[in-house]
């Protein structure tokens, strides 16, 4: 009997491995894309590598489930295509005894999920946000190309005429409209890109600041020798200070809030925390529907094809209701009961299924041994 689940263990194992790599690499490939950016503006390549590695914890959770979902299906299908399933349950094995070695590895899937998403995947967001920060002002050096109008930050637009041979900057204009309001154009002779224990600013000499008086159309003009300006990102989604939800440890998520944006992001980041209890859960519950699919039922191989689509919709449709609720929890805190509900039911209804059809399989055969004799 053990070397039967180890075998279906293995039968599992070799589809999930390569769904699991085909699905991680695309991830991985999308993520990477992010930094090309910054790859063109100087970062070196081994940051580039360290930042995207990074970045693969926050990814494998998804990618995981879903290795182990279509692996389950295909591993089944294909004992079942060659009637090695009629082989097992000819000799005793009932669907639990089947779906037995699945479910143990459904449970080592859990609790890798777990580590994934209580501590590498927020670790791994930390860490390169730090590493942006680090290099916040290195890329901003080489991306004020000269002879073109550069958005830097947040509604900035910085004008660079001519880059010098010793560093400094020939001919600059500097448009800050980060306040639609009352809107800032800078322009001097000459600058430089210096770095403050603030972040990133460009340091202007010899030249004037403008803006526009009461009535809106009037310019008004301040000349200047030396004028700091802060051309760092100073969008909310950048502060360095304030880690977002998938970037908190879950102690974090569910710890009073601290200061106005944390209250005012209090919903998404106590929805996030439920998100990650209930998430490494549906290791099982996919595990199940994937099972009921393939184990219930007649043996019908004209329509099997269209059970399998049945079954990978369906576990499809429960990982898209997972972030629906997710999402919706996060403005409303009655529906995370959802967030559980959505991880339960599913399974109960599949264990349900596949105790029915046993129950029905085995009645038949008694009624078949009963008129035999």
């Amino acid at each position: 009997m053990r070397g039967l689940s180890l075998y279906i263990m293995r039968e599992m194992l070799a589809p999930i491995s390569f769904i699991a790599l085909a699905l991680t690499g695309v991830a991985w490939l999308t993520q990477s894309l992010r930094f090309v950016d910054e790859v063109v503006r100087g970062m070196p390549a081994t940051s580039f590598l360290k930042i995207t590695m990074l970045l693969l914890p926050s990814v494998l959770g998804m990618t995981l489930v879903l290795a182990l979902f279509f692996g389950t299906i295909y591993a089944f299908h294909r004992l079942y295509a060659e009637s090695e399933l009629l082989v097992m349950w000819a000799c005793g094995w009932s669907t639990g005894g089947l779906g037995r070695p699945a479910l143990t590895l459904a449970a080592l899937f859990c609790l890798v999920l777990y580590g994934l998403g209580l501590w590498l995947s927020p670790w791994g967001l930390r860490s390169v946000k730090d590493l942006q920060h680090e290099f916040q002002g290195s890329f901003l050096s080489v991306a004020l190309q000269e002879g073109r109008f550069n958005s830097v930050g947040d509604g900035l637009t910085v004008y660079v005429r001519e880059r010098l041979a010793n560093g400094e900057l020939a001919g600059l204009l500097v448009h800050d409209q980060s306040d639609p309001e009352s809107p800032v154009t800078f322009m001097a002779e000459r600058g430089a890109l210096v770095d403050t224990k603030d972040g990133p600013r460009l340091l202007l000499v010899k030249g004037n600041r403008q803006v526009f008086g009461s009535d809106g159309r009037t310019p008004q003009f301040l000349f200047f020798d030396r004028n700091l300006v802060d051309i760092s990102d100073r969008s909310e989604e950048s502060d360095d200070l304030w880690f977002g939800a998938k970037e908190r440890y879950l102690g974090e998520l569910f710890a009073a809030p601290d200061g106005d944006r944390d209250l005012r992001k209090q919903g998404r980041l106590i929805a996030e925390g439920h998100h990650r209890l209930a998430f490494p859960l549906y290791a099982l519950t996919l595990t199940l529907i994937a099972m009921t699919g393939v184990l219930s039922g007649e043996y019908d191989r004209r329509r099997r094809a269209w059970r399998l689509i049945v079954t990978g919709a369906c576990g499809v449709g429960v990982l898209l209701a997972a972030m629906g609720f997710t999402y919706l929890a996060a403005s409303d805190a009655r529906a995370i009961p959802l967030i559980y509900a959505n991880v339960a039911i599913p399974a109960l209804v599949a264990a349900w299924l596949m105790r029915r059809n046993y129950l029905r399989r085995h009645a038949s055969a008694d009624l078949a041994a009963g008129l035999a004799r």
